[in-house]
């Protein structure tokens, strides 16, 4: 009980207090150790949560008393010690319960991963069938006056340019685009940012899970905004960003014209100083024991569960013949009550 309260109250800390913090610091890192820090802190309430119902419904009977008394049960009925041993078999009850949320969580994430990966199909399905294929690996251009440039993950992932963005952006500022929606499709972001919705779907009204999906659509974008600006240059990226700043993306597509337009352009236009190492160490920090504690607790309650007095036969305590070390023939099975070494 000690340690499904003191995961539950840690899940309710994560999801209430940590949005704030998590935004300042992901603010004083670069963009992937932002991803990794909002991304540790969802998974690390997912655990405590999961961690707090294993620990609460499944106790030490269960888990470990249950098989060993099952077991002993059947060997007692054997050896004609107990006629009614296997009532003693375990019940379904608690694992049931221990898995709800465990269960609940991976039906809402791969839900909302199949639904955005049929939706891709869809949509690729038909740029195949409408555009014409640019020079270059998957590259589309639809017949659009309107200015856009985004991406479509898939095997094989698209590229996809309008008309309208092969008239508006100049060669070395397409190159920087098109950079930016290859790191999209490379870094598989389209994965990352289904599982946090996912999670919103699961946990709708938990502040962290919800800030999650909005930080990490964000810091996708900036993480491929620094990509694309090594390769080509701030500057031409910052222009592109702006010429196609018109332009629609589908809802699953990760375009070079989304997120929050004006803070990424001023951060690419900006010198910006690096991630000081104090940051970079609190986020490392922050991670690591974000996800410790849910497992720590939960895997020690339950090895603690598994080493706690159960060594003891449960079915012979009380039989006068196994007390009296009575024996049934010379080559007939003799149990003795034994305590626990632990």
């Amino acid at each position: 009980m000690g340690a499904s309260a003191a995961l539950a109250s840690f899940a309710g800390l994560l999801a209430l207090a940590a949005p704030r913090f998590l935004t300042r610091l992901a603010d004083h890192v670069s963009p992937r150790e932002g991803i990794v820090v909002w991304a540790s802190a969802s998974a690390a309430f997912v655990l405590a949560v999961v961690g707090a119902g294993i620990t609460l419904t499944a106790p030490t009977h269960l888990l470990v008393h249950g098989l060993h008394d099952l077991f002993h049960a059947c060997a007692a009925a054997v050896a004609g010690l107990d006629d009614h041993g296997g009532s003693r078999a375990l019940g379904p009850t608690g694992a049931a319960v221990a898995g709800l949320a465990a269960v609940t969580v991976a039906a809402g994430v791969t839900r909302t991963v199949w639904r955005h990966r049929q939706e891709r199909i869809r949509h690729r399905w038909m740029t195949d069938l409408v555009g014409r294929v640019l020079p270059g690996p998957e590259m589309v251009c639809l017949d659009v006056d309107q200015p856009a440039v985004y991406c479509l993950a898939g095997r094989p992932g698209r590229i996809v340019l309008t008309r309208g963005a092969l008239r508006v952006l100049e060669g070395d500022e397409l190159a920087a685009a098109v950079a930016h929606e290859r790191e999209h499709l490379r870094s598989r972001h389209h994965v990352l940012l289904a599982v946090a919705d996912g999670l919103a779907r699961v946990f709708p009204f938990v502040p962290l899970v919800t800030q999650a999906r909005r930080q990490l659509r964000y810091l996708v974008e900036l993480a491929a905004d620094d990509v694309a600006a090594r390769r080509h240059g701030p500057w031409p990226l910052s222009r592109a960003i702006t010429a196609v700043a018109a332009g629609s993306v589908p809802g699953n597509g990760l375009g070079a014209n989304t997120g929050n337009l004006l803070s990424r352009v001023e951060r690419l236009r900006s010198s910006g100083r690096p991630p000081s190492p104090r940051a970079r160490f609190t986020a490392a920090a922050v991670c690591t024991t974000a996800l410790l504690v849910p497992l720590v607790v939960t895997g020690g309650t339950l090895w603690n569960a598994a080493l706690d007095d159960h060594c003891m036969h449960p079915v012979t305590a009380g039989d006068p013949r196994v007390e009296a070390g009575e024996s049934h023939g010379e080559h007939d099975l003799q149990v003795v009550a034994r305590p626990a070494p632990y």
